[in-house]
């Protein structure tokens, strides 16, 4: 069996785990979570869109926050490609108008990113900057309770990790993180993950990009999993790009003029 380098978020629900940063985006991730393939032979990393749950109705579960005299959020018009402070400003909204709690966010996150993952793989989590918040704290205490082992270093050597493991989840800094001011242990996590041969999946916003432009410094995901709606710098990422999206009231998506695509009946993700 093998397994898989990765840093993802997933609301706690195993196999996979969230560990949040200390450092920039709040709601960001800060750790790197090695995947163990369990099925025998498998030789590569599949990533999946999850089948519908149900087909009733979910037009009507879409329509939040708005009269059915007013326009759906359509495709007609190109998806928005959020700004750094975009981002902030949505989340902002989130939390203080809309009453979503960092946790329910969080999960919700994670949630999506955990299932556009294929999901014959066993964590071990590499977090290398614990966090004092009690959020972070509940969600570290709850992949332990689950016997999620935790490692105590990354490896350095690169060799080691392409021939361990199936694949990188990076989701180590969020958009809020400027990539020149990105300091140990991430710098040392960033020269090891570019040096990976195996694939890497990035949530949000690559380590080492820069929220408004991609960056030839940072990592090269052959995956992206944006949150909420796609930032500035996934406008020409040509890999395999899903977009965690679909909790996001009708207000804020029009007043932001996201252009969101519909998400077709119970999934809460979609591939771009």
């Amino acid at each position: 069996m093998r397994t898989g380098l990765s840093s993802l978020s997933s609301g706690g629900l195993p196999p996979l785990s969230v560990l949040p940063s200390t450092d920039g985006f709040p709601l960001s991730l800060s750790g790197l979570t090695f995947y163990r393939c369990n099925m025998v032979a498998r030789d590569r990393f599949d990533f999946c869109i999850p089948s519908a749950f149900c087909s009733s109705s979910h037009r009507q579960q879409d329509k939040m926050n708005h009269s059915s005299s007013e326009p759906e959020p359509g495709t007609s018009e190109p998806l928005r490609y959020l700004s750094k402070a975009d981002a902030s400003a949505i989340e902002t909204e989130l939390l203080r108008d809309y009453r979503f709690g960092q946790q329910q966010l969080i999960e919700m996150w994670g949630y999506a990113c955990a299932i556009a993952i294929t999901k014959e793989y066993e964590p071990t989590i590499y977090y290398p900057k614990r966090s004092s918040h009690s959020v972070h704290q509940d969600f570290t205490v709850q992949c332990e309770k689950m016997d999620i082992p935790f490692l105590s270093y990354l490896p350095t050597e690169v060799q080691l990790i392409n021939d361990a493991y199936n694949v990188v989840i990076d989701a180590v800094l969020g958009p809020d993180s400027d990539p020149k001011d990105v300091k140990e242990p991430y710098l040392s996590i960033l020269v090891t993950l570019k040096q990976v041969k195996i694939p890497i999946a990035s949530v949000d916003v690559p380590l080492g990009w820069d929220t408004e432009v991609a960056s030839k410094e940072g990592v090269e995901p052959e995956v992206l999993i944006s949150l909420m709606a796609p930032k500035k710098c996934a406008t020409n990422f040509s890999g395999k790009h899903f977009l965690a999206g679909r909790f996001l009231p009708y207000d804020i998506q029009k007043k932001y003029e996201l252009n969101l695509p519909e998400f077709p009946e119970a999934e809460c993700l979609i591939e771009l």
